[in-house]
């Protein structure tokens, strides 16, 4: 996903901002929304109930024991208000409601996220490493060989009032392959 990231417009988000005091002054802002390592996770519901992931704890954890939490959309979007926060602080507006309909567009696997029944869904699963620099990033890998994603409580199976009747857990190990 990190090598990807640039060219995936769902994780960016993109506004507009001038001076005031020279209206002249105008650019585009293109802001990584989300803490890379990010993932792209396919979540499939065969069962016939709403499966929800408020029990759900996943976790980021590398070679050196260090976990990570996962982000909710809610942290991103605030992550986003600080940001935009700092640029209206040096005298810069912009349309903050166009600025924040990105991070609130954001399809993120959390607490917060449903699966229907019948339906496979694409979702984005980002850590806390409050890493959204590529360089800082790129330092961060030099020194790590693998990252192991755990997913723990994650609903399987359901009885038949739609209770979840068994939870499990997955992991995910992520080399980290240097050219």
């Amino acid at each position: 996903m990190p090598e990807r990231a640039k060219n995936i417009e769902a994780l960016h988000m993109t506004y507009q901002y001038w001076n005031p005091q020279n209206p002249s002054q105008k650019g585009i802002e293109k802001t990584l929304m989300v803490s890379l390592p990010s993932f792209e996770v396919q979540v499939t519901n065969s069962t016939q109930f709403s499966a929800q992931f408020q029990r759900t704890t996943a976790r980021l954890v590398d070679d050196a024991g260090n976990t990570y939490p996962a982000l909710l959309k809610q942290d991103i979007i605030d992550l986003m208000n600080q940001k935009l926060d700092g640029v209206e602080s040096r005298g810069w507006r912009f349309d903050r409601s166009t600025a924040l309909s990105s991070a609130k567009a954001l399809r993120m696997f959390d607490k917060n996220y449903e699966s229907l029944p019948g339906i496979t869904e694409k979702r984005i699963l980002s850590f806390e490493l409050n890493t959204m620099d590529a360089s800082q990033y790129q330092k961060l890998l030099a020194s790590t060989k693998y990252f192991k994603i755990i997913l723990f409580n994650v609903p399987v199976k359901f009885d038949q009032a739609g209770n979840i009747a068994k939870a499990s857990k997955f992991e995910y190990v992520f080399d980290v392959v240097r050219k």
